[in-house]
């Protein structure tokens, strides 16, 4: 047996539990959708240029740009929730009866 053999069984018997089979469902979500972007989206079906060196430096390049893309869509993301909370503080505020004497504040 190799040396990592008992780490392999360990990871796989981790696999077979309910949390471990919780985790994994959502693999197709997350990095199996990474890959399928960078297949279809960007270019790494196959390889532009031939030579080890010059394959990795494609794949860097195409996670580079992953990359980049969510730094972009958070903080577009971020600025957007800074503009909402920003209206909601010039919005007046009113209290509505939410039933049985309880008052309910509502922005």
């Amino acid at each position: 047996r190799h040396v990592w053999e008992d780490y392999k069984d360990r990871a796989y018997a981790f696999t077979h539990t309910e949390y471990g089979k919780k985790i994994y469902a959502r693999r197709k979500e997350t990095i199996e959708r990474s890959f399928a972007d960078s297949k279809e989206l960007h270019g790494l079906r196959y390889c532009r240029m031939r030579g080890l060196a010059k394959a990795a430096e494609q794949c860097l390049l195409t996670a580079a740009v992953q990359n980049m893309k969510k730094i972009a869509n958070i903080l577009s993301n971020r600025d957007i929730m800074q503009s909402v909370k920003r209206c909601l503080l010039f919005l007046p505020t009113y209290t509505k009866p939410a039933g049985k004497g309880r008052v309910l504040s509502v922005i």
